[in-house]
């Protein structure tokens, strides 16, 4: 069931009453800083997975609620919420994964709720010493930021849309590893008036890959704020390619 424009003004105003939120200490911020990316217990009934919601904003959930439609064809890095939310809403989905294992979860949901529309790619990071010492910042570099992923390459990852035409993309998400080379990559391949969102925009070591989306031919939206499985605000960057 597909939810309007005005019902998902309501769910956002009610999953914001319900984060309940309080500015975190600077313990909450360097627990948060270093901890996983996954919410702590994605089985609950508001994990990613329960809840098909995207790891974003809450307004930048809400506005992509109302431009995603039937026959848009979306690319994301990262998978998981996002998917379903996609799934439920465009013709087709390409979502690429780094983790095996989490991939894994993510397909099983899929053929739960027969999704026929996605397509699931594991693509893992490849060994690479040279990249220890590489600046996870330089698009060019292949690098996460993750130290747990220190030494290993996402060229692999990044490039993976590059089999795709340019402008063959309605939506492309960036929420996963190595993003500013995901964005160096992705970039090409968004239609005229379609979207690339970059999750935790805010982040420095994401401000290098921005330079490449600026105006004349992108415009940029922010969606600053809070959003789910997190009780800490942060900020969704939409830019939207001019057609």
């Amino acid at each position: 069931m597909k939810l309007s424009k005005i019902s998902w003004r309501a769910v956002v105003r009610r999953l914001r009453a319900a984060a309940q939120w309080e500015r975190p200490s600077g313990t909450d911020l360097l627990d948060q800083a270093g901890g996983g990316t996954q919410p702590d217990d994605e089985d609950s009934a508001s994990g990613p997975l329960a809840s098909a919601l995207p790891w974003l904003t809450f307004d930048a959930i809400a506005f992509l609620a109302g431009q995603v439609g039937g026959h848009m064809r979306v690319f994301e890095y990262g998978s998981g919420g996002s998917t379903l939310f996609f799934a439920a809403r465009a013709a087709r989905v390409v979502s690429v994964e780094h983790d095996r294992l989490w991939s894994e979860r993510v397909q099983s949901t899929l053929v739960e709720r027969g999704c026929t529309n996605c397509e699931l790619r594991l693509i893992e990071p490849a060994e690479a010493a040279s990249l220890y010492d590489a600046d996870p910042a330089d698009p060019d570099a292949y690098a996460s930021s993750d130290e747990a992923y220190g030494g290993q390459s996402f060229l692999g990852y990044a490039s993976s849309i590059d089999q795709y035409p340019d402008h063959s993309f309605d939506v492309v998400l960036v929420d996963g590893r190595s993003r500013p080379s995901c964005v160096k990559h992705a970039a090409p391949k968004v239609t005229p008036g379609g979207f690339l969102v970059l999750d935790n925009a805010e982040r420095p070591v994401y401000a290098r890959a921005q330079e490449q989306m600026e105006e004349p031919e992108w415009i940029a939206r922010d969606f600053h704020g809070l959003g789910p499985y997190a009780r800490y605000e942060w900020l969704t960057r939409v830019f939207q390619r001019r057609g």
